[in-house]
């Protein structure tokens, strides 16, 4: 409820990442954004995705959800091209 007011009033504040090191093969230092922060990250993808998600070009596959779509797409541009971009 509390966070729910702050964006109606405008005064919600994103909290500062929690920094850490995990050591999994390598070292990796990651910086986790609190729980709450994430709820409204969400909740905005949920506003702006179907907005932005049409004029994306057909290749665009840089979402979760189309990562089957980028490798079928990738293994058939492999077999007719014999340079692939990856940008």
């Amino acid at each position: 409820m509390r966070l729910n007011e702050e964006l109606v009033t405008k005064t919600y504040r994103r909290a500062p990442y929690r920094t850490f090191t995990l050591f999994e093969g390598k070292t990796r230092r990651v910086s986790a954004t609190p729980f709450r922060d994430r709820v409204v990250q969400h909740a905005v993808i949920g506003v702006l995705d179907p907005i932005f998600e049409r004029p994306f070009i057909h290749d665009s596959h840089a979402r979760p959800e189309r990562t089957h779509a980028a490798l079928n797409r990738c293994q058939a541009c492999a077999s007719h091209f014999r340079y692939v971009l990856k940008a």
